[in-house]
């Protein structure tokens, strides 16, 4: 801030041009530092509600094979109709040993839509006797 040189004028204050500048300037780099802050949380409360509902669908998908035997027989695939982009598949391998006889283990991989045109992956592994 300047003041006047005049003895007799001390009444006269203000800013430079180049301090009104500067001071705009850092205000517009705060304000583009939040805005970027904004769009990256909203990003990341997006992924994970789709990671959240993936994650409820997999568990649900999972019980349903298990809950139904000739479903865990066979293995299979297929979409969740009221999420769409949502599928799953899964695989059924079965072991023996002797200590346990024979059990299943079930593999789930539920892919859903991520960022842009990417997918992501959830895998669960559950085992049956």
């Amino acid at each position: 801030m300047r003041r006047s040189s005049k003895k007799d004028d001390l009444s006269l204050t203000g800013f430079t041009l180049l301090e009104v500048v500067l001071a705009l300037a850092i205000l517009a780099s705060v304000l583009a530092g939040f805005l970027v802050n904004r769009n990256n949380n909203i990003k990341n409360i997006f992924a994970a509600k789709r990671l959240m509902i993936a994650t409820s669908l997999a568990r649900e998908k999972m019980e349903s094979i298990k809950l139904n035997p000739k479903m865990a027989d066979l293995g299979g695939e297929g979409i969740f109709e009221e999420y769409p982009g949502y599928t799953w598949t899964f695989q059924v391998d079965t072991f023996t040993r002797e200590q346990i006889g024979e059990f299943k283990k079930i593999r789930l991989l539920l892919t859903y839509p991520g960022i842009k045109d990417d997918t992501e992956t959830i895998e669960i592994i559950s085992y049956l006797e």
